[in-house]
C-alpha cells in the first residue's frame, strides 16, 4: 500500500494532536517533523503531505522547506495542508507553496482549528480528502479481473463478519451467507444484531481466506426479510431453502439481504503483478 509521510511545522500542542490523529486515517502513515527530515527517509514513502500551524514563524520555514526541497518533492505525490481560524491566510499560504512547487501538489487542504485545537469531525473530513488523494496515483487492476477474484472469494467462503452499528451500540457478528449478483443473502435468528439494522441500515462485511491471505472488506446496505411475507418464500425459493421447514421452526429465522456497495480487495502480492495491494471496486 501507498506509505504515507507527514512533515510538519507546529508550535500548538493541539496541532501535534490532529496530526497525529491523522496519521490514523491515511493508511501506512508516520509524521515527523522538519527537522528531522532526512532524504534517506523520504526515500521510503511514495505520499508526502506537508503542514502545520498557521503562524507566520511556521508558514515561513514550511515555505522555505517546499522551495529548498522542490527537486526531489516534484517526484513525489505531494499534498499541503495549515491548521488555522483565519482560512483566508491560511489558503494564501497554501496557494504560495503550491506555486514555489510549480502547482505540483495534489491537495491543499485548510483545517479549521487553533488554540482550542481541532473539531474532530472537521479533522476527520480533512483526512479522510487527504486519503483520497492517493487513489488518483495508484495503478489499478482492470476492472473484469478485480470483480472476478472478488466474486470467487465472496462465492467459495461460507461465513463472514456482518458488522451493524447504531449510536454508540455496535456489533460484529459471524453468519453463513450466500452470494449472488452483488447481493448477499443470510438467514440469522434474531440478535442484537438486529436493533443496530432497524436503526441503521448500512452494514460492513468482512473476509479473509487462507492460505491466500485476501483481505475483502465491503460496504452495503441491508433489509429485513419477515418470515410469512412474499419476499421471504422469494428468498428461500432463489436459495433453494425448504420454506415451509424454515416456518415451522420454533423460532423465527429471519432473512437479510444486503445489497453491496463497495469493495476493498487487499492482496500483498499484487505488489509483485505492479499494482497497489489495496483495490477498490464499486458494484
Amino acid at each position: 500500500m501507498t506509505r504515507t509521510l507527514i512533515l510538519s511545522e507546529t508550535v500548538n500542542n493541539n496541532t501535534v494532536t490532529a496530526i497525529r490523529q491523522m496519521s490514523l486515517i491515511l493508511g501506512p502513515c508516520k509524521w515527523n517533523s522538519l527537522s528531522d527530515c532526512k532524504k534517506e527517509t523520504v526515500d521510503k514513502y511514495d505520499y508526502i503531505i506537508i503542514g502545520g500551524d498557521s503562524v507566520e514563524p511556521c508558514l515561513i520555514r514550511l515555505n522555505s522547506f517546499v522551495t529548498a526541497n522542490k527537486s526531489w518533492l516534484s517526484t513525489k505525490l505531494a499534498a499541503f495542508f495549515v491548521v488555522g481560524d483565519d482560512t483566508a491566510s491560511a489558503g494564501a499560504a497554501l496557494e504560495t507553496w503550491n506555486h514555489s512547487l510549480d502547482g505540483h501538489a495534489s491537495h491543499l487542504e485548510v483545517i479549521p482549528g487553533g488554540a482550542n485545537g481541532v473539531e474532530p469531525a472537521l479533522l476527520v473530513e480533512s483526512a479522510m480528502r487527504l486519503r483520497a488523494v492517493k487513489s488518483r496515483n495508484i495503478k489499478t487492476m482492470p476492472r473484469a479481473e478485480l470483480k472476478k477474484r472478488i466474486e470467487d472469494i465472496l462465492k467459495s467462503e461460507l461465513y463472514l463478519i456482518l458488522c451493524t452499528g447504531a449510536g454508540t451500540r455496535v456489533r460484529g457478528t459471524t453468519i453463513g451467507y450466500t452470494y449472488h449478483d452483488g447481493r448477499v443473502y443470510a438467514f440469522c435468528e434474531g440478535s442484537e444484531k438486529y436493533a443496530n439494522l432497524l436503526l441503521n441500515p448500512s452494514v460492513s462485511l468482512a473476509l479473509y481466506t487462507m492460505p491466500e491471505k485476501a483481505g475483502l472488506q465491503i460496504s452495503g446496505t441491508a433489509v429485513i426479510c419477515y418470515p410469512g411475507t412474499p419476499e421471504y418464500a422469494d428468498m428461500c425459493r432463489q436459495l433453494k431453502r425448504d420454506h415451509q421447514r424454515y416456518l415451522n421452526l420454533p423460532f423465527h429465522l429471519n432473512g437479510i439481504i444486503i445489497t453491496l456497495h463497495k469493495a476493498e480487495y487487499y492482496l500483498a502480492r499484487l505488489r509483485d503483478q505492479g499494482y497497489e495491494t489495496k483495490q477498490v471496486f464499486y458494484f
